[in-house]
């Protein structure tokens, strides 16, 4: 079928449906441009099995709100568009991709000039579109000596194009990295952040669910929150790790809700933030949790309190049945996960507050971690209600340190990086602390 013919079929096709002005710019399009740029920034090449499903939700995307405007998209848009679909196209071989991509960028060489930016890289995406296509050298030609003559600054683009016909070197999946569009520029020099690993930061309380109060009227709901945001910033930062927050407001979330938002986003660790506190007030520092029953009494009835069942309250053994069963391959990565996670905290903390103690990690029946497919813990940032855990907790400076030994815990998790001491779990020396709700 002719490029005139497919252009026919689609301006009837769009001539049914309402156009946009040029002056609405799209506000629809929006989102479809900013994951555009984000995609193109992870996957450079477009070759990543990790981003394919999202190219292909992208391409789909662009068709339900472009092609039913094409006639007046810009010249970038247009742009983007095109290049999605020969992404797929490459990924999946599926000749439909092929055409769209094709209509979207003739549309764009056809109706503006060689002013615009796009204009150059449009011929250049069409010189491959003719490769992918099976056309002949001197036709697919054609577009990289335009290119030449049209954008001087990507003749040597063209040449090298023009070259590797003449090699027959030219590959049908090149692949489209050097179109020169928007790009977010990497924090590193030279790396694409590729994700390699997910986390989950469980952000406890919210809502209703103030969680512990301090005296100075902190509450564990907010500093839980904010420590979530600070290590998602420091571990997205230059890393490969992606992290998803349970919430990202004040809002309340169900328990059964974290772990189950969790294993839809196929998180590698879920990681549940908390404060602790005392009834004596006396007690600070850190300690962590994995998920298992225990026959320490002080671990039960604190579980049972965090749980929100009375005291001497029965556990549901179901839901700890069928936790057992998906956490049966993961507890020991659990363990390692906590200790990971209390060390690193600890460590951190310890040259500006050489009174923080370390509790160690523990086992103990928390619903917060119950269902979880992957290794999960729980941990205490120090004793909301302790008054030098209190006082420290209340400063910015304090925070970043507590979320840099958090972020640094995660990252070595991530990593696989041995632990400098075989994991084991502390055995409790307190009495039960805080009646509230995880």
């Amino acid at each position: 079928m002719s490029t005139r013919l497919l252009l026919g079929i689609l301006i009837i096709a769009v001539l049914s449906f309402p156009v946009s002005s040029r002056g609405e710019g799209f506000p629809t399009g929006a989102h479809a441009r900013s994951e555009y740029v984000r995609l193109r920034n992870l996957d450079p090449s477009g070759d990543s099995p990790i981003h394919s499903a999202k190219w292909v939700r992208l391409a789909e995307e662009m068709n339900g709100i472009y092609l039913k405007s094409v006639n007046t998209m810009p010249s970038r848009d247009l742009l983007f568009a095109a290049d999605t679909h020969m992404r797929v196209y490459r990924a999946s071989r599926s000749p439909g991709y092929l055409k769209r991509g094709k209509v979207l960028v003739d549309t764009l060489i056809e109706r503006y000039s060689p002013a615009v930016p796009e204009y150059g890289d449009a011929l250049l995406l069409r010189g491959d579109i003719g490769v992918a296509e099976g056309d002949s050298h001197s036709s697919i030609a054609q577009w990289y000596e335009r290119l030449g003559s049209a954008t001087p600054r990507l003749a040597t683009r063209a040449q090298s194009r023009m070259q590797s016909l003449a090699n027959a070197t030219f590959s049908k999946a090149l692949p489209s990295s050097d179109l020169e569009v928007p790009r977010v520029v990497s924090r590193r020099a030279g790396a694409q952040r590729t994700i390699t690993k997910r986390i989950v930061l469980d952000p406890g309380h919210g809502g209703f669910d103030a969680g512990a109060v301090g005296k100075n009227g902190l509450e564990e709901k907010e500093l839980t929150l904010d420590f979530a945001y600070r290590v998602k910033s420091l571990l997205e930062r230059d890393s490969s790790i992606a992290v998803h927050l349970t919430r990202a407001d004040d809002t309340f979330v169900p328990l059964a809700r974290r772990t189950g938002y969790a294993n839809q986003r196929k998180g590698d660790a879920f990681v549940s933030l908390h404060l602790n506190a005392s009834p004596s007030h006396a007690l600070r520092g850190t300690e962590s949790y994995y998920l298992d029953t225990t026959d320490d009494e002080a671990s039960r009835l604190l579980a049972e309190r965090e749980n929100g069942i009375p005291s001497g309250g029965a556990v549901d053994d179901l839901s700890y049945i069928l936790s057992d069963l998906i956490q049966s391959g993961k507890l020991e990565e659990s363990v390692e996960l906590s200790h990971y996670l209390e060390g690193s905290v600890h460590r951190a903390t310890l040259t500006t507050y050489p009174e923080s103690k370390s509790h160690g990690v523990k086992k103990g029946p928390f619903y917060v971690l119950v269902g979880a497919h992957m290794p999960c813990t729980l941990i205490e940032l120090f004793f909301i209600d302790n008054p030098g855990d209190g006082a420290k907790l209340a400063t910015d400076s304090f925070r970043s340190i507590v979320s840099e030994g958090l972020a640094q815990g995660v990252t070595r998790f991530a990593a696989g990086e041995p632990l400098t001491a075989q994991p084991s779990v502390a055995k409790p020396k307190r009495t039960t602390r805080k009646g509230k709700k995880k």
